[in-house]
């Protein structure tokens, strides 16, 4: 045993001596340390945060490496300063895939970023909603970003269907509109939008299926083979630096401000947060990469057009455990190490033997550990979510990154929490019943369904989720495999909303719409075409014209269809149709084929619009034109000349010819003043057209033009008479009138339209002779006629007083006879003794009473024959009271009742002895009328009452009324219906009351007639 412990020893000094002896050398070259550059993608910024840390912390000093870190921009490409040998390392992404595929020597180190964070922006106006939308739109793209010409590449088919701009880092080209999307890192770029309250919406190639890694650190395949062991330095110190930056957020703030200062501390902290996400510290070693998501990122990249097809992206990597010294004796020390080496080489090759098998086991087990590794991998980093849970307590036993992310829970959070505390809609029991019991029975292989999931924050998104038994260590699991269909439930409400408006605005369209197949078979139409059809929608679909209209119209039909489905064009005709209700309409009918993605004809797409109302109103346009060119060409006696704002004549008619002597050759071209007017007329004609132009050029000045006038929005001239002047130099009189022709607000030119009127003037002064005799013989027929009204006055008087004078004789008569009884008494007394003094004294103050009363029937009488014609107010009831006062013993004789009612005070203005006459004359008709039918014992009753205007008296009687063929009549002058009658009675009434501006009317009533008397009313303000 001893000597085998000793051999070993001795075996394991010489190895030590074999491996060490390199280092020896290279370290005596020297002790000074070595400078490199590190070219970032971009600036500076929290982004880089690892390499900050690395330097300022001393990590590269500790390792023998001064670094220089330079800042990146718009116009700098990192792998062209490596490549050039302007600087060692650089940070870039998985373009370093094109850059190798095009033969420049770089090889990736390692991937900080386990995500990309490069993203699309744009403006969120609602205006770009989709990829889509930025077909025909201006793009700006950097360098740097390879994975957002795949995901435009995925949604528009080829870059070429926008216009790409070079990124220059002005992010006001979005906001100004002089850009439509630029491309932005999603770390810190959007915080500059929001900074400003510019709202943006992010495309992020993630959400396409295109997980692509972040920043990667790269160098030269040169590189990596000469100087290993710098690179393993370098990259380890990296490493250290960005384990400390993705830990100590907050002692990195200040380390960051050594290389910028235009970031706020707010703005880092949040820059940190959103790392987190891409660089996942927590849950993947810093700087892993895996070959199973390279390969798939180039494929991406390949089907993209930015990869060879039969490139092999093993040749982009480097191979961490290969390790090559980089002093310049290197020859010389290897054949001093070979030498060395061969004398124990068969010790060697004894332990070699010895560690076979332990090897090829440690190989199968790293083989299966990196098969777990990928595994893992691509489950964590699956554009789906996937869930993990027990089959008994149905705790998550393990949740992909997507998920976490989308839902907002840490892994430590969902180790507590079941499916149904993100399924709301669930209950445990129907769970269990529906879902978990017939997978653990296998009654089925897995389930298919939707619902919803609910986030940290409350938030709910429709999931797809398709549920599958496992085995996970030996135990019963569920796997669930989740797809957010938030886009597609979104696309589908979009969609159907979309489909429901468009739905909407074709049926309320007037115009029959239908769509068929190229078999012409009914697809699809509008509520319009429903109506023609007198079917509803679904009951059309899948018909054709066979099945609606005869053989023969379906037949000229189909015949049309094939016409526009063969010439791709579409196809116009017109055609009568019938309603189901019979009625009748023209049909103007548009066919157009409609196509598919690939062009292909899919079927026809038909808009018919009813034109019979404008066929009916273009033909009585074109009717209408026929009569207009008749009538100016034809009308003989109405010239119509149209002539241009310098009166030059444009149209002429025959017309002119008979009325001027010119004919249409000789006016058309002249000018209309030089040919109708003298010299002296051009001036006043030229400065009324005019101000007809300005007119109808400012409408504001019509009001105060001579000539023209806006009625109903329409200039209008104002007709007159004119003197012209005939071609052979007579006089020519005319009624014009000027029409102007309006377009567009301006008037074009001025039609005037002439009819002569020569003769008409040499008549007007004729007649205007004939009126004076006639105005001449009307003043003395006028005279005349009011001697005869003089006459008939005088005749009512007398008649009048006639009737007034019986009236007195009867009055008379009865104090008479008690006068002459009176006195006779008187005689017989005297004879007596004196003792009948008192008898005497009695007869004759009785005597006197009678004698003052006979007095006073004169004095009455007296003053109603005065001949006053003044005008006064005056009460109608004194007026009435008057009347009844001389009439009243004649009524009383005959028994005849006298009833007076209504107001007393209502007044009037006129003539108050021949209102007076007008109740006396009323009253004796009225007394005689009950005479004549009843003999004794009638009744006349006066009513007086007012309105607003007017006072009214009505006088009615009992007299029996009188015969219907004559009421029209009674009014006449000499008419009358009484023996004795002179007809001049009640035609003097009515003449006294219109004189008064009144009015009389007579109507029979029941037993008799009534006479009606209305007069203006009296104001009260007048006297």
């Amino acid at each position: 045993m001893r000597p085998a412990l000793v051999g070993a020893k001795l075996l394991t000094l010489l190895w030590l001596l074999i491996v060490s002896s390199p280092c020896e050398a290279a370290m005596a070259g020297g002790t000074s340390s070595e400078t490199i550059v590190l070219q970032l993608k971009w600036r500076h910024a929290y982004q880089f945060a690892g390499y900050y840390a690395a330097r300022d912390l001393g990590y590269y000093r500790e390792a023998g490496l001064d670094v220089v870190l330079r800042e990146g921009g718009p116009n700098i490409d990192p792998v062209e300063e490596v490549v050039s040998g302007r600087a060692t390392y650089g940070v870039s992404g998985v373009d370093i895939l094109s850059a190798n595929s095009q033969g420049k020597p770089v090889i990736g180190i390692g991937a900080i970023f386990q995500h990309s964070a490069e993203v699309l922006l744009v403006r969120d106006d609602g205006k770009i909603t989709q990829l889509a939308d930025l077909k025909g739109k201006r793009v700006m793209l950097s360098r740097g970003t390879p994975s957002i010409q795949p995901m435009l590449s995925k949604a528009l088919g080829s870059l070429d269907a926008m216009t790409v701009i070079e990124h220059d880092g002005d992010f006001l080209k979005l906001i100004d509109g002089r850009v439509d999307a630029l491309s932005a890192y999603y770390n810190d770029e959007p915080q500059f939008f929001h900074a400003r309250n510019l709202p943006v919406k992010m495309f992020r190639p993630i959400d396409y299926g295109l997980d692509f890694y972040g920043d990667v650190l790269f160098t030269t395949g040169l590189e990596a083979s000469a100087h290993q062991r710098r690179l393993d330095k370098f990259w380890q110190a990296s490493l250290r630096g960005w384990e400390f930056a993705m830990h100590n957020p907050e002692k990195m703030l200040p380390i960051i401000r050594n290389y910028s200062d235009k970031f706020t501390d707010q703005e880092l902290t949040s820059e940190y947060r959103i790392m987190l996400e891409t660089v996942q510290p927590h849950y993947m070693p810093l700087g892993h990469m895996s070959l199973l998501r390279w390969r798939a990122i180039g494929e991406a990249m390949k089907t993209a057009g930015q990869l060879p097809e039969n490139y092999d992206v093993n040749r982009a990597f480097h191979a961490p455990n290969l390790s090559m010294p980089d002093d310049g004796n290197y020859q010389r020390l290897l054949m001093i190490d070979l030498i060395a080496a061969t004398a124990f080489m068969a010790v060697i090759l004894y332990l070699v033997v010895m560690n076979r098998r332990l090897k090829h086991a440690m190989k199968k087990r790293r083989q299966a550990e990196n098969s777990i590794l990928q595994l893992g991998d691509i489950l964590e980093h699956s554009l789906n979510e996937i869930y993990i849970f027990d089959a008994d307590s149905l705790h998550f036993i393990n949740v992909n990154e997507p998920a976490r992310r989308n839902l907002g829970y840490s892994m430590e959070e969902l180790g507590l929490m079941t499916p149904l505390d993100l399924k709301h809609d669930f209950n445990e029991t129907l769970f269990l019943q529906n879902y978990i019991e017939p997978l653990r029975t296998r009654q089925i292989t897995s389930k298919l369904f939707t619902t919803q999931h609910f986030r940290k924050d409350g938030s709910a998104y429709p999931v797809e989720v398709l549920l599958q038994p496992g085995n996970y260590h030996d135990r019963i699991v569920f796997i669930a495999l989740i797809l957010d269909i938030s886009d597609r439930v979104a696309a589908e409400t979009r969609y159907q909303r979309e489909k429901a408006l468009l739905k909407m605005l074709i049926d309320n369209i007037p115009d029959l719409i239908f769509i068929k197949d190229k078999q012409s078979v009914y697809l699809g139409c509008n509520k319009a075409f429903e109506q023609y059809c007198g079917l509803a929608e679904q009951d059309i679909i899948g018909k054709t014209d066979f099945d609606f209209v005869p053989q023969a119209r379906a037949d000229y039909f189909r015949q049309w269809d094939l016409e526009a489905l063969t010439s791709g064009n579409v196809s116009e005709r017109e055609e009568w149709i019938t309603y189901p209700d019979g009625r009748e309409a023209l049909l103007d009918t548009l066919k157009s084929p409609y196509f598919g993605e690939d062009r292909e004809i899919l079927g026809i797409i038909g808009v018919s619009r009813d034109i019979t109302h404008m066929r009916v109103i273009e033909n009585a346009r074109h009717a209408a034109l026929l009569r207009f060119e008749a009538i100016f060409n034809y009308a003989p006696q109405v010239a119509i000349q149209g002539f241009a704002r310098d009166g030059t004549v444009l149209h002429w008619n025959h017309a002119n010819e008979l009325i001027y002597g010119y004919s249409s050759e000789q006016a058309l071209g002249q000018k209309i003043q030089d040919l109708l007017l003298t010299p002296d007329q051009h001036q006043e004609f030229m400065l009324k057209i005019e101000s007809i132009w300005q007119c109808g050029a400012d409408h504001k000045n019509c009001s105060d033009n001579d000539h023209c006038k806006l009625d109903n929005r329409c200039l209008v001239t104002k007709s007159s008479e004119y003197w012209c002047q005939h071609r052979d130099g007579r006089s020519v009189w005319v009624y014009r009138a000027m029409f102007p022709i309006v377009e567009d607000g301006q008037i074009t030119e001025i039609f005037c339209m002439d009819v002569e009127i020569s003769e008409l003037k040499h008549v007007e002064m004729e007649l205007r002779e004939l009126n004076e005799e006639l105005e001449l013989c009307v003043e003395r027929e006028v005279e005349i006629s009011r001697q005869k009204d003089l006459a008939l006055i005088h005749q009512a008087r007398f008649a009048a007083l006639g009737e007034m004078i019986g009236n007195i004789a009867h009055q008379w008569r009865q104090p008479l006879n008690s006068l002459s009884l009176l006195m006779a008494i008187l005689r017989e007394t005297c004879h007596q003794c004196d003792s009948n003094a008192e008898i005497l004294q009695h007869t004759y103050t009785e005597s006197q009473r009678l004698i003052r009363a006979m007095s006073q029937t004169i004095t009455d009488f007296s003053n109603f024959f005065k001949s006053g014609r003044e005008e006064e107010p005056f009460c109608v009831m004194d007026g009435v009271t008057h009347a009844v006062s001389m009439i009243k013993p004649v009524l009383d004789d005959a028994e005849i009742t006298l009833v007076i009612e209504g107001m007393a005070t209502a007044r009037v203005q006129g003539i108050y002895n021949e209102f007076v006459q007008v109740v006396m004359n009323l009253m004796t008709n009225a007394k005689d009328a009950i005479l004549d039918h009843c003999g004794s014992g009638g009744r006349i009753g006066i009513l007086i009452g007012e309105d607003e205007q007017n006072v009214f008296m009505s006088i009615r009687d009992n007299g029996g009324g009188l015969p219907d063929h004559i009421i029209e009549k009674i009014f006449d002058p000499y008419f009358t219906t009484k023996p004795q009658g002179t007809g001049i009675g009640l035609s003097m009434v009515r003449m006294l009351l219109e004189r008064a501006n009144g009015c009389i009317g007579c109507d029979n009533v029941e037993g008799g007639a009534v006479f009606t008397v209305s007069l203006p009313k009296l104001s009260e303000d007048a006297g």
